[in-house]
């Protein structure tokens, strides 16, 4: 009869840490937060030892040798914790700070090799420990005991070192770049208020705070500027808060903007260029809220997930975005002014983005315009009356708008075509009337855009933020055509007859 189950993991567990799902810089981060614990637990004691002590945690990733060297200056693993240091998936006694599984070191060294070792010195220790791991030998011979050796060195002395040997998971040179800024992302805390100095390949890590927009709302340009940040306080529930703060940036980044989410003033997720964008706040990746939101919010009663790359929402992750959001649309509504608002781009800036454009136009002009040009001259003015209606198209978006010009009463039906047959980028029906609600008395004219014309397709595709600058710029060439007409200008048509023309032979080749 048995009575008793061994479920103490095996060290066959090693070989399996190999296949977690990590990324680097989240690798590195379990060696800089086993660090930040052991400085946090001998905080008082490493402080009297040198009044100018700061905890300095230096990363070194030599592609050459394929080697990373971790170093650290905090109180180092007493030779007494050995059996729970070493040990996978044996939880610490303490649990409350960055090192909470037990699983950090073995997990992220396993990850990223087979072979490694630590060397380490303690407070009131006289001798340095090493422990050396081959884990495809640890795992085919089923060894469970390591040899330590040590060697006496200067009692005051206190650090860790962990090399890494003969990586599989090599961050090659582009990665080393990704690394540096999610590292400086995660810790940007820690670096803030100088409880760490981290330093990647001999380079000190320093976080560049993003400007905030200053800047009158935008439905009121000449109003009061202010700093579009807010603080946010939330209760989630009577174990779940938020606080920090959101803010919009001064200058759009696809790459930067975004939330941080904080734990134990860490970032767990939404570091570097992987900001945490929920679409009930920033809405869909095309629209400039995507680029220009950021914020910090630190999380508190929620847990993270062992790689701690994602924070364990438990169900209130819609709730807590729900309530963010309602406090983001009090007045001043920060959400509207991060979609609202257009930042006028210096002089410099505009006319270096417009030297491309203004060169492949003139380009396009000097080799198509003579012949289309010679073409409008030759041609007869169209006397024919404007059609009353535009014609009929089968596939299309329509919107009726009503307005007061010149004190009388308009209706625009504006239509978005998508029929393949029609030619003209655009066209008007005047006195047209596309459903039996119109009002009578009321002047009704059409407009339609070809969405399917040439230069449509070539220029502004499914792209909404190019479609709504051209929509109004066709809206406007056909409205002042209408009224020009009614002002007494004869022929008035033609000059949308010789845009279209144009349009058509000429402006929507590249």
């Amino acid at each position: 009869m048995i009575d008793h189950v061994n479920i103490r993991p095996k060290v066959s567990i090693l070989s399996v840490l190999k296949h977690l799902n990590y990324k680097s810089w989240y690798a590195l981060a379990e060696f800089v937060d086993n660090a930040i614990d052991s400085y946090h637990k001998e905080e008082k004691r490493l402080n009297k030892l040198d009044d100018s002590y700061n905890l300095t945690v230096k990363i070194d990733i030599n592609q050459i040798n394929k080697k990373i060297t971790i170093t650290d200056n905090a109180g180092g693993i007493h030779h007494k914790e050995f059996p729970r240091a070493f040990r996978t998936a044996e939880l610490p006694p303490e649990r409350d700070g960055l090192s909470e599984f037990g699983m950090g070191m073995k997990s992220a060294s396993c990850w990223f090799t087979n072979n490694w070792q630590v060397r380490t010195k303690s407070l009131d220790d006289e001798y340095e420990y090493e422990v050396k791991f081959d884990v495809s030998k640890i795992v085919k011979n089923q060894t469970e005991t390591l040899k330590v050796t040590k060697k006496k060195v200067r009692k005051d002395a206190h650090y860790t070192v962990i090399e890494l040997i003969d990586l599989d998971n090599f961050p090659v040179k582009k990665t080393i770049g990704k690394i540096k800024k999610h590292l400086t992302c995660m810790y940007r805390q820690f670096i803030r208020n100088k409880k760490l100095k981290l330093f990647l390949n001999g380079e000190e890590l320093k976080y560049s705070e993003p400007q905030i927009l200053l800047a009158p709302f935008y439905k009121d340009e000449k109003g009061l500027s202010i700093s579009w940040r807010k603080e946010i306080n939330i209760k989630i529930d009577n174990k779940h808060h938020a606080r920090g703060f959101v803010a919009i940036r001064e200058t759009g980044s696809t790459s930067d903007a975004g939330f941080a989410i904080f734990r134990r003033n860490r970032v767990i997720q939404g570091s570097g260029d992987d900001g945490y964008r929920p679409e009930t706040i920033f809405g869909n990746p095309n629209s400039y809220a995507f680029q220009r939101i950021f914020g910090e919010i630190f999380l508190d009663g929620f847990s993270v997930s062992h790689t701690k790359d994602g924070i364990q929402w438990d169900g209130l992750e819609e709730d807590f975005l729900n309530k963010l959001k309602s406090e983001l649309k009090k007045d001043p509504n920060l959400l509207a002014q991060a979609d609202g608002y257009r930042k006028r781009p210096k002089t410099a800036e505009i006319m270096q983005q417009a030297k491309a454009p203004l060169a492949r136009t003139s380009s396009t002009l000097e080799r198509e315009g003579p012949t289309t040009l010679s073409d409008l001259k030759n041609q007869p003015i169209n006397k024919k009356p404007v059609p009353e209606k535009l014609s009929h198209v089968e596939d299309n978006l329509y919107k009726k708008i009503s307005i007061k010009l010149h004190d009388e009463a308009w209706e625009v039906h504006l239509e978005l075509c998508f029929d393949e047959t029609v030619r003209e980028w655009i066209d008007i029906g005047e006195n047209y009337i596309k459903d039996k609600g119109s009002s009578p008395g009321v002047r009704k004219i059409g407009i339609r855009l070809s969405m399917l014309h040439p230069f449509m397709v070539q220029f502004i595709g499914t792209d909404k933020d190019k479609i709504e600058p051209i929509l109004r710029v066709a809206t406007a060439i056909c409205i002042a055509e209408v009224v020009s007409r009614a002002s007494g200008a004869k022929y008035a048509s033609e000059v949308r007859r010789n845009i279209n023309e144009l349009m058509d032979s000429t402006l929507s080749k590249p």
